[in-house]
């Protein structure tokens, strides 16, 4: 469950840092970035399992078989920024399967995943650029701090019923850079939860996709196996303003439109936006 996200860069977001629910219901006039805003989250979730332009190429603005990369960046005037990063703070489950049936058992539940992207001039494809990885990080959040980072009423027993585990090392982590080169590594879950074994070490520009994509095997990275899914599991829908302004109507008995509807047509009611998992 997606607790927390906070986006700059991404089209007309700047700085953005949005607590979520359970439930949450986004709702609006136009032009705010309530469709952005649920861009980034498909963006993300497309991120998790295809390759960085193939995720891109599925988000409005974003078509990179077109080169329109630059539409995912956002614009002010005639600059355009060069870099986009996103964290996520989500809930997972404490125990599933991987795409081959093994089970995955969480060594913590609740998870910040860190990404920031640039783009990058690129002669060697047919679009205007590329999409280039600079930063990604997965940690863990430790129990003692879940309270303060969930922001939403919750009592302590539930909370206590789906923030588990123990970790003391990153998942995924970036090292600083290092002669012009920065490094991502891809950290193991050890059956203790405490890490272990070497890391997997790839240049940040060279990766086609994130790590955290390319995470599919319980038996070494059981966690993230879990959050990976639960990333790409996120799906937002769009609720019929029109549908309930009807069954409003219906619900009353009242055969003409009430003055509280004539005024809601002509400030065209927006429709809300649903975030579900």
């Amino acid at each position: 469950m997606l607790t927390r996200l906070k986006i700059d860069g991404f089209k007309n977001l700047d700085r953005i840092d949005v607590r979520l629910g359970p439930f949450t219901c986004v709702a609006g006039p136009n032009g705010v970035g309530k469709s952005n805003l649920f861009d980034a989250i498909s963006f993300l979730a497309g991120l998790a399992e295809k390759p960085l332009m193939e995720a891109a190429s599925i988000v409005r603005g974003g078509d990179s078989r077109r080169g329109d990369v630059w539409g995912l960046f956002r614009r002010a005037g005639d600059r355009v920024a060069e870099r986009m990063s996103f964290a996520a703070e989500f809930l997972i489950p404490e125990e599933g399967e991987d795409e081959l049936g093994q089970t995955a058992k969480a060594s913590m539940t609740f998870l910040r995943y860190e990404l920031e992207l640039r783009y990058r001039q690129d002669s060697t494809i047919r679009t205007l650029g590329a999409l280039e990885i600079v930063s990604e990080k997965m940690v863990h959040i430790n129990r003692s701090k879940a309270k303060s980072r969930l922001g939403f009423p919750h009592k302590k027993d539930w909370r206590d019923s789906v923030v588990k585990g123990r970790r003391t090392s990153p998942y995924i982590s970036t090292e600083p850079e290092v002669e012009g080169e920065r490094v991502i590594s891809l950290h193991a879950d050890s059956v203790a939860g405490l890490g272990g074994g070497r890391p997997r070490r790839v240049p940040a520009a060279s990766l086609p996709r994130t790590m955290l994509s390319s995470v599919n095997n319980a038996a070494e990275h059981r966690t993230l196996v879990l959050a990976r899914q639960e990333m790409a599991g996120s799906r937002v829908g769009g609720a019929d303003a029109a549908g309930l302004q009807r069954r409003a109507g219906r619900t009353t008995g009242s055969k003409r439109p009430s003055r509280r509807r004539k005024v809601m047509d002509r400030e065209d009611l927006r429709q809300p936006s649903l975030l579900t998992r």
